[in-house]
């Protein structure tokens, strides 16, 4: 057996090379997966999030500084990565900005990198409302690019807003949705109503004012800080004697908006209930930050130059890309079962995901047994999940007597 003597210091050696080719792995694995898969990319999905060091230092390169951080951690740096996914959330890029880029300044660019990477010959732009601003679609429509943003609507002019909330104007889907299509300069704008919306924004609302009661209760005087709470500030005001209460008002204000939600698009070849389809799938994308974040351990992370950080998340999109596919495997399998399942009603299992089924598999072992003089490789029983996967995915189980 040949000793490579790899070292700790190589494998950090090999995150630079990564960072360098990392538009040429992202290049090929687009082709790859084309050629193989024949999906199309033409919408694309985007999403944001931020990812934290254990350290507060911004004077050793461009990308750590402090910024709004999605995990709530104020006293560390952190960059901001952007990821871009199709359809069945298999990730294609990703970019990475400095740790204080503001979400709406992140598409700069973008759509440009998309063109050069990829050969896309429609590009309709999936995300949500964080990144909506009429320059950012402007940028999109004037690259040939379509979009479908999440609507910002409060930030519109008061008599737009009124017309977002006349449900009377609405569409009804069935009991539960109901949908209404305006325009907003030369874009349709789909604002929908929802049963299950309204009742998460209830009761959202209702936590936070069961909140400020309690703060009230105890002071009210002290209560005043409340005002400088992004949360809380619309909900309270101050009243004789500098003292904080409940501001009804707008309480009843905010309730006769729940369960509205918008989305602002250019695409002129879907209708309104596909329009809405296509913009809830950035679950998708959220639950790749789940992933990348949790299972993955991307962050916090140690490195100190912007290329090592790179590099670092080129490695984690690599990992987290692998997951993607047996994601997707294991989903077209589960669907199979639930349409023969119509057919044949004792079929009834909850779908299989990767953690559990690679959990299952690292349990496997090969135990050396002495015979005789000879020693033999025993492999270890394949736990049923584990199985499962190798099966979904056409690979062979290892025979229970391994060769030497």
């Amino acid at each position: 057996m040949i000793d490579h003597d790899i070292e700790l210091q190589h494998i950090y050696r090999s995150l630079d090379l990564l960072a360098d080719h990392k538009n040429e792995i992202e290049r090929f694995l687009y082709q790859w997966e084309k050629d193989l898969f024949t999906i199309n990319v033409d919408v694309v999905l985007y999403d944001l999030t931020t990812l934290r060091f254990e350290s507060t230092r911004e004077d050793l390169d461009e990308l750590r500084r402090f910024g709004y951080s999605k995990e709530m951690r104020s006293d560390c740096t952190q960059v901001v990565l952007g990821l871009l996914t199709d359809t069945n959330g298999i990730p294609l890029c990703f970019e990475v900005h400095p740790g204080n880029t503001f979400e709406g300044n992140t598409l700069n660019g973008i759509v440009d990198e998309m063109r050069k990477k990829f050969a896309i010959r429609r590009f309709i732009f999936i995300a949500d409302r964080g990144l909506f601003s009429f320059d950012n679609l402007e940028h999109i429509r004037n690259n040939q690019g379509e979009f479908i943003v999440g609507l910002k609507m409060g930030s519109m002019e008061k008599e737009v807003q009124e017309d977002f909330y006349q449900i009377e104007n609405f569409t009804w889907i069935n009991e539960q949705l109901a949908v209404y299509e305006t325009r907003i300069r030369e874009d349709r704008c789909i604002i929908t109503w929802s049963k299950s919306r309204a009742e998460r924004d209830r009761k959202t609302r209702e936590d936070v004012i069961e909140k400020i009661k309690k703060k009230i209760a105890a002071d009210k005087k002290k209560a005043k800080k409340l005002i400088t709470n992004r949360n809380y500030k619309k909900y309270v005001k101050i009243a004789g004697n500098d003292q904080c209460e409940l501001n009804h008002k707008a309480i009843a204000e905010e309730a006769a908006k729940d369960g509205f939600f918008g989305v602002i698009t250019n695409v002129t070849s879907m209708s309104p209930s596909e329009i809405v389809t296509h913009y809830k799938q950035l679950w998708k994308v959220e639950d790749a930050f789940g992933e990348i974040k949790g299972t993955l351990k991307t962050r916090p992370m140690f490195h100190w130059t912007d290329k090592r950080i790179i590099g670092h998340l080129v490695l984690c999109f690599l990992a987290y890309l692998c997951e993607a596919y047996l994601t997707k495997a294991l989903r077209d399998n589960y669907e199979q079962l639930e349409r023969k399942s119509i057919i044949n009603k004792t079929i009834k299992s909850r779908q299989l995901t990767v953690v559990q089924a690679m959990d299952e598999l690292a349990q496997v072992m090969a135990v050396p047994v002495k015979v005789r003089k000879e020693t033999i490789w025993i492999r270890t029983d394949i736990p049923t999940n584990a199985k499962s996967l190798m099966k979904t995915i056409g690979m062979r189980i290892p025979p229970k007597i391994i060769a030497k």
